[in-house]
């Protein structure tokens, strides 16, 4: 076929174009806290956060972790558009370069899926500033 790829029928992508899970984005972000209904323990003033999110784009995932937050009873002052991506099928490998003394602390690969449509984002230890 000249100038383009296998076809493979009508409702059918173009062979090798398929995305399998593992192969889905996990969108990170590093949020700016500060109380709001749940109290940040002092002397802290406040907590930096990772957060990592599902969305069809870094934009959804950010807002479903600014959300979550929310519902956590913190009050989100700023946050880092351009955190950046993990592929899943890399998640476990992230995780034990990034946070090798917190593995314990995250889901593994297998079970992030689930675990991020039932949470809507999870977060990484919070490093509280004074």
């Amino acid at each position: 076929m000249a100038g383009g790829g296998l076809r493979l029928g009508f409702f059918n992508k173009t062979k090798g174009q398929s995305k399998s899970e593992a192969d889905e984005v996990v969108y990170l972000f590093t949020l700016k806290i500060v109380s709001g209904e749940t109290l940040i323990p002092p002397p802290m003033r406040g907590a930096y956060v990772v957060a990592y999110s599902l969305g069809a784009t870094p934009e959804a995932a950010l807002e479903k972790s600014w959300r979550k937050l929310q519902s956590m009873g913190y009050a989100v002052e700023d946050a880092n558009p351009t955190g950046g991506s993990v592929v899943i099928s890399d998640w476990d490998v992230h995780v034990a370069e990034r946070w090798p003394e917190f593995a314990d602390h995250f889901p593994n690969r297998r079970s992030l899926i689930s675990e991020l449509a039932e949470r809507g984002a999870i977060f990484s230890p919070f490093a509280g500033f004074e």
